[in-house]
């Protein structure tokens, strides 16, 4: 039996989404079969839910049980669906908060791991906006969320700072030494990267 390896996946998808997504409801559909076509053995599921957490898509044969999470964050840009349909993606202006919800999904994960709901999981952060993965400068309100190639996050206790000093995000993670590499998304599209962690 072919062993899991998101690669395969994100090697299909990109062939069948060269160009991106919508929004991030249709890169998670489209995840999801791609996922299948790699690997049919995987029963698939949709926003499932265990102990109130929600996983956007989770995978699971008779052996394994794998939860993805999605983060799609982008900046104005036409883009041409592989149907041909064209699509202006929306200017988000919210960086700080799709890099703080990385770090929440990545909570998440661990926890349904550490429960023994899941045995493995994945955070995805696809965007058209290369300036995401860009070091966060010291003083910035979401410094510690930073995305930047390398090992982080920098600690275990990680804290939003609003203009007054008060504290509105928090995340506490089991461990400190996950790898970030950003990537291109597809060969054929320059706009798009990735990161693609995985949890264990």
């Amino acid at each position: 039996m072919k062993q899991f390896d998101i690669n395969d996946v994100m090697k299909e998808l990109a062939m069948t989404n060269p160009n991106g997504f919508i929004n991030e409801c249709h890169f998670q559909v489209e995840f999801g079969y791609a996922l299948k076509r790699a690997f049919p053995r995987f029963d698939i599921h949709y926003e499932w839910s265990q102990n109130n957490k929600r996983v956007d898509v989770f995978a699971q044969d008779k052996k394994e049980k794998i939860g993805f999470e999605f983060k799609y964050y982008t900046t104005k840009e036409e883009i041409v669906l592989n149907h041909g349909l064209k699509v202006v993606l929306k200017n988000q202006n919210n960086a700080d908060l799709h890099r703080i919800g990385f770090w929440k999904d990545v909570k998440k994960l661990e926890e349904l791991i550490a429960g023994g709901k899941i045995d493995k999981g994945y955070c995805l952060f696809l965007t058209n906006d290369a300036k995401v993965f860009l070091p966060v400068p010291k003083g910035n309100a979401d410094v510690d969320y930073d995305l930047s190639d390398g090992l982080r996050p920098m600690k275990n206790k990680l804290e939003h700072l609003t203009r007054d000093g008060s504290k509105n995000y928090s995340v506490d993670l089991s461990k400190i030494d996950y790898e970030i590499k950003n990537e291109p998304y597809c060969p054929t599209n320059s706009s798009f990267r990735i990161v693609a962690l995985p949890i264990d």
